[in-house]
Parts: structure tokens; C-alpha cells; sequence
């Protein structure tokens, strides 16, 4: 099987799913019975955090954004970052769905896991498709 290399966009979905989850968390906080300074206080903090999560995740504009991916060999992939790039093994615990992708990986000489969220808007269809079945071939 010849080796791919996926090139993500910015996904309609998270963007939506952001917008959508930022503007429930305002609603909720809005409801709370609580004096009007301190609704403020948390409606501006939850949209810094809403704002960050949207560029970072949704926009791809973060340092730590993923900008794409390449198949090395195995479970070895390459991810591509706006900082940079590295090689990562991909861990058995990653989820496919036919909508989106959850991803993990582990990078040598680092503890923690990188995940990322793949969703079938942000990948042309072939090559969603493309990732899919790679990922089905070498689990």
C-alpha cells in the first residue's frame, strides 16, 4: 500500500461544534443565580477560553495545531504541526468513525500523548477515505 499524506483544513464541523458548546456554556452561565458582576466575570473568561479553543482547534492557527499527517511505515507516522514536525507511533486506543477521527500518538522521549480530532470535512473525500482504510491496514 503506498504511503499518504493528508493536508487538514479548517473543519465546518469544529467550528460549529465550538461556536455551538461556547454559546450553550454563556446560556448556562447566564441562568446562574448569581450577581451580575460575577456572570460577566465568567462569560469573558469562558470566551477567551472558547476563543483560543476555536483558533487553535477549529482554525488551525495554533503553534500546536495540526496542519497535517504523513504514513511512515507500521504505526509510524509523521505529524505536522505549525512549530514544527515530528514522529510519532500511533496508539491502539485512536477511534475511526466514518464521521471523524480521534488520533493518538506517542512520541518517543515524551510522556504524554498527543490526540488529535479528525473530522471528515477538514480532509478531501478521498483522501479521508485514503486515511481510513491506512489506518484500518495497519492498526
Amino acid at each position: 500500500m503506498q504511503n499518504i499524506d493528508i493536508q487538514l483544513k479548517p473543519s465546518k464541523t469544529a467550528i460549529f461544534l465550538s461556536l455551538f458548546l461556547w454559546f450553550g456554556s454563556v446560556l448556562a452561565m447566564m441562568s446562574l443565580n448569581m450577581e451580575s458582576w460575577m456572570k460577566i466575570l465568567l462569560v469573558f473568561v469562558s470566551s477567551l477560553y472558547g476563543i483560543n479553543l476555536l483558533f487553535v482547534h477549529g482554525l488551525l492557527i495554533g503553534p500546536k495545531a495540526l496542519k497535517g499527517l504523513r504514513h511512515i511505515y507500521g504505526r509510524h507516522w509523521q505529524i505536522l504541526m505549525n512549530q514544527g514536525e515530528c514522529i510519532a507511533i500511533l496508539m491502539g486506543d485512536s477511534t475511526v468513525t466514518l464521521k471523524c477521527c480521534v488520533l493518538r500518538f506517542q512520541i518517543p522521549g515524551n510522556k504524554h500523548r498527543y490526540s488529535c480530532l479528525i473530522f471528515n470535512d477538514s480532509l478531501e473525500f478521498d483522501s479521508y477515505r485514503h486515511l481510513l482504510l491506512c489506518l484500518r491496514c495497519f492498526k
